[in-house]
């Protein structure tokens, strides 16, 4: 057996500030969140984290409608449109 690991590309969503980007994934301006990945931002009280997740699920909603996906939830099986 092979013990090396297969490099899998990851894609990242800007977070509009360059300087986010750096700290959540190194990569400055073509970084940012990490797609398909589970990030915790940890801080001290009023640092500002739920106005980072908020500002993610903006910027998530945003770039699903601009790509112009329509059925994106599934629920129960059945697919549901973005409204």
């Amino acid at each position: 057996m092979s013990n090396k690991k297969e490099r899998v590309r990851v894609e990242f969503l800007g977070s509009g500030c360059t300087t986010l980007n750096c700290a959540l994934s190194g990569k400055g301006k073509d970084g940012g969140w990490a797609r398909a990945r589970i990030i915790n931002i940890v801080g001290d009280g009023s640092s500002g984290k739920t106005l980072l997740a908020l500002d993610l699920a903006f910027w998530c909603w945003k770039n699903i409608k601009k790509q112009g996906f329509s059925k994106i939830v599934q629920h129960n099986g059945k697919e549901e449109g973005l409204q």
